[in-house]
């Protein structure tokens, strides 16, 4: 899982984007200079804001088309102005991984938790061993 510190170990103040609204329609929110570092991507990431009841917000990223994230779902508090940081998000690929490994500095390939060396022809198929 993105973020666990149990699992994939990355924090996610590392690949933090500060931001700021500038229009919103609906779960449609565009953020000023919004670039993701390098080799990563938006979409299963989120953004976060202060609700200013002591505990942050948080809305899951869809989707993503340069500066315009399409939200899982909207909120009173996003409008215009509002201060958001964006996080980057992973199709949970070796590419991506890796990709995070470069972003931050670190090779998260050893906390990568699928199996994609797994071959996808049996061996053994019409061949039983015993």
């Amino acid at each position: 899982m993105l973020y666990a510190p149990s699992t994939c170990t990355l924090s996610p103040s590392t690949f933090k984007v500060v931001s700021a609204i500038t229009s919103v329609v609906g779960p449609v929110v565009t953020c000023a200079g919004l670039t993701p570092p390098i080799g990563l991507t938006w979409p299963g990431g989120y953004i976060e804001w202060d609700s200013g009841l002591g505990y942050p917000e948080r809305r899951s990223i869809n989707s993503a088309s340069g500066a315009v994230l399409t939200l899982a779902y909207g909120a009173p508090d996003l409008a215009p102005g509002l201060a958001v940081d964006a996080f980057p998000g992973c199709d949970h690929s070796t590419t991506a991984c890796t990709n995070f490994g470069i972003a931050g500095g670190t090779d998260q390939m050893l906390n990568y938790g699928g199996q994609p060396w797994i071959p996808s022809i049996n061996p053994l198929a019409g061949n039983p061993i015993y």
